[in-house]
C-alpha cells in the first residue's frame, strides 16, 4: 500500500513537472512573439509613409522579414540598427522590384511562391517572371552554386556541416527549373522525381541527403 501510495505521489510530482517545463516553453514563446512585435512596431513608426509593405518569406527553413520602402534612408536605417541585429530580413526598394526581376529572376520567384503578405501591397503574387531571363539566371546559379560548394567541402571542418548547406542552397534553383517545364510546386521530394524525368539527370544523391537529413545526416 505504500508503495502504491509513493508511485502516485512520483506521477504527481513528475506531471507537476511536466506543466511547469510546458509553461514555461509557453512564455519563451509569446516573450519572443511580444518581441517580435515590438520590434515590427518600432521599424514600422521609423521608417514612416516609405514603408510600402511588410511580407514574411520561407526560405527552406528560414523565416525572414521583407519590407518593401520608396527609398532608403541610411540615417533612419542607422537608427534601427539594433532592431535588426540578430534578425533575417530583406529590404527592397520599390524599384528593385519593378526594374529588377530580371535580374532576380530566381530569387522573386522563390519569394512568389513561398511568402505571405503581413501589410501593405502585394508585390510579389501578381508578379510575372520571363522565362528567358530566368534561363540565364539559372545557368548563372548553378554554375557559382558548384563552384561554392566546392569551396566548402574543402573548407568545412566536418562532412555534417557541409551537408547542411546543400538542400538550401539547391532548394531555389528546383523551383527554377520546374518553371521552366511549366511545373507546379509539389514538395522538393516531388520535385526531384519531376527534374530527374524533365531534365533527363540523375538526382538520386540528393534523394539520400534528404533521407539523410531526417536522420540528423547520420549517413
Amino acid at each position: 500500500m505504500e508503495d502504491l501510495a509513493e508511485e502516485v505521489l512520483v506521477e504527481e510530482a513528475q506531471e507537476e513537472d511536466g506543466k511547469i517545463i510546458l509553461k514555461n516553453i509557453i512564455t519563451i514563446f509569446l516573450t519572443k512573439l511580444v518581441m517580435q512585435e515590438i520590434k515590427l512596431q518600432k521599424i514600422k513608426s521609423a521608417l514612416g509613409t516609405s514603408l510600402l509593405s511588410i511580407i514574411k518569406y520561407q526560405r527552406f527553413k528560414t523565416k525572414i522579414m521583407v519590407f518593401v520602402v520608396t527609398n532608403v534612408d541610411y540615417q533612419v536605417l542607422d537608427s534601427l540598427r539594433k532592431e535588426f541585429q540578430g534578425e533575417n530580413f530583406i529590404i527592397f526598394k520599390e524599384d528593385d522590384i519593378v526594374n529588377g526581376k530580371d535580374v532576380f529572376a530566381l530569387e522573386f520567384l522563390h519569394i512568389k511562391n513561398n511568402h505571405l503578405l503581413v501589410e501593405g501591397h502585394d508585390y510579389f503574387s501578381t508578379l510575372e517572371i520571363q522565362k528567358k531571363d530566368l534561363k540565364h539566371k539559372l545557368e548563372f546559379e548553378l554554375r557559382n552554386k558548384l563552384i561554392y560548394l566546392r569551396e566548402q567541402y574543402l573548407l568545412a571542418k566536418k562532412r555534417t556541416n557541409f551537408l547542411k548547406i546543400v538542400l538550401p542552397t539547391l532548394s531555389i534553383i528546383f523551383e527554377g527549373l520546374n518553371f521552366l517545364k511549366d511545373q507546379e510546386n509539389q514538395g522538393t521530394e516531388n520535385d526531384l522525381l519531376n527534374i530527374s524525368k524533365n531534365y533527363k539527370i540523375d538526382l538520386s544523391v540528393i534523394s539520400d541527403l534528404m533521407e539523410a537529413e531526417k536522420n540528423g545526416y547520420n549517413l
